[in-house]
């Protein structure tokens, strides 16, 4: 068994595969061949079969990839080789009373348990744990298998330790529905000029009109039935206000509506031979014989009729005017391209947000969710107005090298920065959630 020093260096490397087969180089001491794991992109590889090992004089050594079983083709920078410590954990030998107690034994011992308390570390690197600065009462430990299945994975507000978060059918189903989310919040806006909200808007005093009036509508609402008598003799009408001296007279005599038979005049004074009120239990108009109340004989030949279902109207035009109910003024008129927020729908016409320059590297979130920035100089990469649930992109010109950093409430990661302050075009993408903005970028376009 060779001896050399274990050193501390990582026992993973991960390489494009634009070496083709090899050899790929690992700088971290084995003992034995079997002492690595390789993978092919996420496929593990077989010794022998599917690649070679080398070990230097110092133990660290370089892989050769074999072409034709679980690796097809000759590797290409698209492709990701990757080489890991996998040094099996357990002792198979152990020391005899009395017996041999050489260097050589001890020291392959020695080396690996190094090697695999190396591999424990380089595992325990990927996994999730919480910072050593955290609260000792912190508690990593996942909810259990039933609490956390189709869950996404959250963390508490108050104690920080993980829980089981949004379903993830629910964020599925919120995703199914961003197209309809997104015209929402273009009628909201603005960009869509045509839809209901904006048409609202445009009679806005109408409204306010209405709301102010409602007691009264409601009133009107209550006596529907008259209303429609009403409109049945509307010349009439115009006859009584040229005669409103009597029709003051008639306030007296007609009580009003009433479910039984009134006993004194609305002005409390004594009922009189010729009074009227309408029976709203009987719907039925009645008069007052001077010792009874019995039912008006009425002709039904100026009124609506139940049956007809208001197709008995002079002139709809005209009435849908007198009740405010005006088509492009006061309603708006049926279109079956109209969007709707309840059902899922399809769109004709491509439906997108605006983009709107901005070189300041200061992004306002209120103002669009589109950018396009060309720095003319240093800069930080700044998100104003955060909005939670808002997303978009940012096409970054930096063909002048400048220096961007990030402010603290934009979050990337470690390269982030450095990435892009390197001359060159890159397409940003971001995800707000209310404090922060997280973004990610592509490479460098050519």
């Amino acid at each position: 068994m060779p001896e050399y020093s274990i050193n501390a260096v990582t026992r993973r490397v991960v390489y494009t595969g634009s070496a083709g087969t090899g050899p790929y180089a690992f700088s971290f001491e084995v003992l034995v061949e079997t002492d690595i794991a390789v993978y092919f992109n996420t496929t593990l590889l077989t010794l022998t079969t599917d690649y070679t090992v080398t070990i230097n004089a110092n133990g660290t050594g370089s892989v050769t990839i074999v072409v034709g079983t679980n690796v097809p083709t000759t590797p290409d920078a698209d492709d990701q080789i990757t080489i890991v410590g996998s040094r099996d954990i357990e002792r198979t030998t152990d020391f005899v009373t009395a017996g041999d107690f050489r260097a050589t034994a001890i020291n392959e011992q020695l080396d690996s348990q190094i090697i695999m308390t190396q591999q424990v570390s380089e595992e325990n690197a990927r996994s999730i744990k919480a910072p050593v600065t955290d609260p000792t009462s912190i508690d990593m430990t996942l909810p259990s298998k039933d609490s956390r299945k189709g869950k996404y994975l959250a963390f508490n507000s108050t104690t920080g330790n993980p829980e089981a978060g949004a379903s993830s059918d629910d964020v599925a189903t919120l995703a199914a529905i961003t197209d309809d989310i997104a015209t929402l919040a273009d009628i909201e806006d603005g960009t869509d000029a045509t839809d209901a909200i904006q048409t609202v808007a445009g009679i806005s005093s109408n409204v306010t009109t209405v709301a102010a009036d409602g007691a009264d509508i409601g009133t009107v609402a209550g006596i529907s039935a008259n209303v429609t008598t009403v409109a049945g003799i509307s010349s009439d009408v115009t006859t009584v206000a040229a005669n409103v001296t009597d029709v003051t007279n008639f306030a007296d005599v007609y009580i009003g509506p009433s479910a039984s038979d009134p006993t004194q005049r609305a002005d409390t004074s004594a009922l009189q031979p010729g009074d009227l009120y309408f029976n709203t239990t009987s719907n039925v108009m009645k008069v007052y014989t001077g010792s009874a109340w019995v039912e008006a004989a009425l002709t039904t030949a100026d009124f609506l009729q139940v049956a007809n279902n208001l197709s008995d109207l002079n002139n709809a035009v005209t009435a849908r005017t007198n009740l405010g109910v005006v088509i492009g003024s006061d309603v708006q008129a049926y279109d079956a391209d109209t969007a709707k927020t309840d059902v899922a729908q399809t769109f004709t016409i491509s439906q997108r947000g605006t983009i709107t320059v901005d070189n300041d590297l200061s992004l306002d979130l209120s103002v669009t969710n589109n950018w396009k920035c060309t720095p003319t100089g240093t800069g930080t990469l700044t998100f104003t107005n955060h909005t939670a649930g808002q997303s978009g992109n940012i096409l970054l010109d930096n063909s002048g090298g400048h220096a961007i950093s990030l402010a603290a409430t934009t979050k990337g990661d470690a390269n982030l920065a450095t990435t892009i302050s390197t001359a060159g075009t890159y397409w940003l993408s971001y995800y707000d959630d209310g404090t922060n903005a997280y973004v990610v970028t592509s490479a460098v376009f050519a």
